[in-house]
């Protein structure tokens, strides 16, 4: 080969180097491309999202949007690979949309099985997916040039926040699909809880899940509100959640094992953590939007536990 081309310094430098280059491309033309090539398809699938170039560390995001030119082919079935959430304008004009993360080498046979329904899906959002920048909780925080961050919204943080303000997001956090329904039954919580004279003893939530479609997994979902707290809390907060494997036609019991701090908070002023007695709620939701709430019952704490520590 004619390596001529090389720079003289670069052929004979000690070690090693190493080039590097990208293809210049047109998005105007290659959206068009890609439409064309849509057209000659049974079902167009997207695979969309972002990279390196886009998320890493030590680097903020200045905005929540796809790489530009992306919104202008999603239509039908998308599949979107990001390690956070991202702006989805046209989230109500597609038939399908998967989330499906960073799922490494073996990404393309996992998507592959979920859309051809090999297997049934039971992820769950970890974050709650904003319809824009200026709706998350900490957008008013920050500001150019300023390197220390004061987060304003304290104790509403993640979908906290969005309960309290009455935002409605593009995704609740817990939100996730399957290809079978399931349906809850019996919520168990003791009446009266007592945690002990050192705060150690747990008590356990139960609540019976049935299908009848086809077998898949479901993450019940226990979310606890405290309802005669003192100071300015959270509507309610996930506190645990559990896999649990629903054959079809049968009923199966989740159950739940809770500890001091499900119905505890930390108390600023006076520097110790806090569980009050009084009432409390046990709420199971198929995520934390309050539309998807499908059973509660009230619980008593039967006295108050103060601590310093973890």
């Amino acid at each position: 080969r004619d390596w001529s081309w090389i720079p003289c310094a670069l052929r004979h430098c000690i070690g090693g180097v190493r080039l590097g280059c990208c293809e210049k491309i047109d998005p105007a033309a290659a959206v068009d491309e890609a439409i064309e090539l849509a057209k000659s398809v049974d079902v167009p699938i997207i695979i969309a999202g972002l990279n390196a170039d886009y998320e890493t560390e030590a680097v903020d995001r200045h905005d929540l949007e796809l790489p530009p030119g992306i919104n202008d082919l999603i239509w039908r079935i998308i599949v979107n690979q990001s390690g956070c959430p991202v702006t989805m304008p046209w989230a109500n004009q597609v038939s399908t949309l998967v989330h499906a993360w960073f799922g490494g080498q073996e990404t393309g046979n996992a998507i592959a099985d979920v859309l051809f329904g090999r297997y049934n899906p039971s992820g769950r959002l970890s974050v709650t997916f904003p319809r824009r920048l200026e709706d998350t909780p900490s957008f008013l925080s920050f500001g150019k040039g300023v390197r220390q961050m004061y987060y304003g919204e304290g104790v509403f943080i993640g979908h906290r926040y969005y309960e309290k303000l009455g935002n409605d997001p593009l995704c609740y956090f817990g939100t996730g699909l399957s290809y079978t329904t399931f349906e809850y039954s019996n919520l168990r919580v003791p009446e009266i809880v007592d945690l002990g004279d050192d705060g150690e003893q747990t008590f356990k939530v139960a609540v019976d899940v049935t299908t009848v479609d086809r077998d898949g997994y479901e993450i019940v979902q226990l979310y606890v509100s405290d309802v005669e707290c003192d100071t300015i809390r959270p509507r309610k907060e996930l506190k645990a959640f559990v896999k649990v494997w629903v054959p079809k036609g049968k009923k199966m019991k989740a159950e739940i094992s809770l500890d001091k701090y499900a119905v505890s908070y930390w108390d600023e002023e006076e520097e110790i953590w806090l569980a009050e007695k009084g009432s409390f709620k046990a709420i199971i939701s198929r995520s934390a939007n309050p539309k998807d709430e499908v059973l509660q019952r009230e619980f008593e704490l039967g006295r108050d536990l103060y601590w310093r520590g973890v």
